[in-house]
C-alpha cells in the first residue's frame, strides 16, 4: 500500500510511514509482550541512541555498525484467559523522518575535525607548489634568449656550458699576465729575476707557452727571454704568484751587480706568441728555464747596452789620462778575427766575461780618447783592465801574470 502523506511505498501491516512516520492504522489490540523493544547503545561512549539517529547525540559517533541492544523489562498490563475485558497499553514511539534536523547544533569528534584539518593543509599545498611552478616558468620563459615582446621562441634557450660549473681555475685566460721585479740575484754566469705576476684576466687560468719576458730599464732592455708558462700557470683570484725566470749568459745586457742593485728602476713587459730562436732552452739554479729571442733582437739589445756602458764608465775612463792601464782587447761590429765575424753580441758578452774576471774592466770607444785618434784607429771597442800602474813596465808585468801575450794585454793611457 502507499501512504496517504507522501505516497511512499509501504508494506502491508506497517502502522507509520517508513519515509515521512505518517500514522497508517489505528493501533490492534495484540497479546501484550513481556519486554520493551531494545534500547540501542553507543559502542563509543555508551549513551542511548535515540531510535532513528545516524549519529550518537553524545559523542558524535557513526550510530551504525557502532552500536549494542539490551532488552528492557517493562510493566504492562496483560490479558490471561480469566480477563479478556482488560485493554492492552502498546507502547507509543513518535516516528522520526531520516536525516531531518539531526546535523544541526552537533558537534564533531577530534577525529573527523583532524581529518578535515589535514585534508584542508593537503590541498593549500598543493594549490601553492602549482601557482609557484607555473610563475617560475613564465618568468624563465620571459628571459629566454629568442623571446620577444613576450612571444614564445621557438629555439628553447641554451644549456649552460659544462666548464660553467667548474672553478675559474679551470678556465682559460689568454691575457698575458702583469709582472713586477721583486729581486735579481746573480747563479754562476747568468741572473735570476723573481717576478710577481698578476693574471690579466678577472676568471681563469692563464698557461701558455712561448711567453716572452722582457726586462727594461729608462726603456732600454736589459734582460729578454721565451718561457714556457705551462709549467708554472697563473690563476685569477689570487694576490699574485712569484715566479723566478732563468736568464742565462747571452740573455742580459748589462752586468750582474748593476742588475742586481737596480731592481727597483726595472719594469717588466710580457708579451704571449713569441718565436723563439731555436727549440733549445737553458736554466740558471731551480727557475724556470728560458729560450733565447731571435739574433736580431739580442744583437739590437747588445748595441744599446754597449752604448751605454761606455757612457757610464766614460768618468772612470778619464782617471787614465795622465796614468796607465792595460787594453786587454779591441773589437768592432762585422770584425773577422778569432775564427768568427764579431757582431755587438759578441763583444757586449766578451765584456761581461772580463767584468766577471776583472772587476774593474771598463768599456771605451776609441773615437772619444787622443791615443787612439792620434793613430787613427778609431770606431773599435776597448777593452780596459781598469787597473792603475806607475809604469810600462808594471802593467807589462801584469798582463804576464795573468798569462796573457803582449798582443792581448797592452800598456796603454789615454791622452
Amino acid at each position: 500500500m502507499n501512504c496517504p502523506n507522501c505516497g511512499a511505498a509501504c508494506d502491508d501491516g506497517d502502522r507509520f510511514c517508513n519515509k515521512c512516520g505518517h500514522l497508517l492504522s489505528e493501533p490492534v489490540p495484540t497479546v501484550p509482550q513481556t519486554t520493551k523493544p531494545s534500547r540501542v547503545f553507543c559502542l563509543s561512549c555508551g549513551a542511548v541512541i535515540t531510535p532513528g539517529n545516524r549519529f550518537c547525540e553524545q559523542c558524535g559517533a557513526p550510530v551504525e555498525n557502532n552500536t549494542h541492544s539490551q532488552p528492557v523489562p517493562t510493566s504492562v498490563t496483560t490479558s490471561t484467559p480469566e480477563t479478556t475485558s482488560t485493554p492492552v497499553t502498546t507502547p507509543h514511539v513518535t516516528p522520526v523522518a531520516a536525516d531531518v534536523g539531526r546535523t544541526a547544533g552537533r558537534s564533531l569528534s577530534t577525529p573527523v575535525i583532524a581529518a578535515i584539518v589535514a585534508a584542508v593543509v593537503v590541498v593549500v599545498a598543493i594549490a601553492a607548489f602549482l601557482i609557484i611552478r607555473f610563475v617560475g616558468s613564465r618568468d624563465a620563459d620571459a628571459t629566454a634568449p629568442g623571446a620577444s615582446n613576450g612571444a614564445a621562441s621557438s629555439q628553447s634557450a641554451p644549456k649552460p656550458d659544462d666548464a660553467g660549473d667548474k672553478s675559474n681555475a679551470a678556465k682559460t685566460c689568454t691575457s698575458a699576465p702583469e709582472g713586477k721585479v721583486d729581486s735579481i740575484k746573480s747563479i754562476g754566469d747568468g741572473v735570476i729575476a723573481s717576478v710577481r705576476f698578476t693574471s690579466g684576466c678577472d676568471a681563469g687560468t692563464f698557461s701558455s707557452k712561448d711567453v716572452r719576458v722582457t726586462l727594461t730599464e729608462d726603456g732600454a732592455t736589459v734582460a729578454d727571454a721565451i718561457f714556457d708558462f705551462t709549467k708554472e700557470p697563473i690563476t685569477s683570484g689570487r694576490s699574485g704568484r712569484t715566479i723566478e725566470l732563468s736568464y742565462p749568459f747571452g740573455s742580459y745586457w748589462r752586468s750582474a751587480d748593476h742588475l742586481t742593485s737596480a731592481t727597483s728602476g726595472i719594469d717588466v713587459k710580457v708579451a704571449t706568441g713569441a718565436t723563439p730562436a731555436s727549440d733549445s732552452t737553458s736554466g740558471v739554479g731551480s727557475a724556470l728555464a728560458a729560450a733565447s729571442v731571435p739574433d736580431a733582437d739580442a744583437n739590437g739589445a747588445a748595441q744599446t747596452a754597449i752604448q751605454w756602458q761606455i757612457a757610464n764608465d766614460r768618468n772612470a775612463a778619464n782617471g787614465f789620462m795622465t796614468t796607465i792601464t792595460t787594453q786587454l782587447s779591441s773589437k768592432r761590429d762585422g770584425l773577422d778575427a778569432e775564427g768568427k765575424t764579431w757582431h755587438y753580441q759578441d763583444i757586449y758578452e766578451q765584456y761581461l766575461t772580463m767584468k766577471a774576471k776583472y772587476p774593474n774592466t771598463l768599456l771605451v770607444d776609441s773615437s772619444d780618447w787622443p791615443t787612439y785618434r792620434n793613430t787613427g784607429t778609431t770606431g773599435w771597442y776597448v777593452l780596459l783592465s781598469g787597473e792603475s800602474f806607475p809604469d810600462t813596465g808594471s802593467a807589462s808585468s801584469w798582463c804576464a801574470a795573468q798569462g796573457m801575450s803582449k798582443d792581448d794585454c797592452i800598456p796603454v793611457d789615454l791622452q
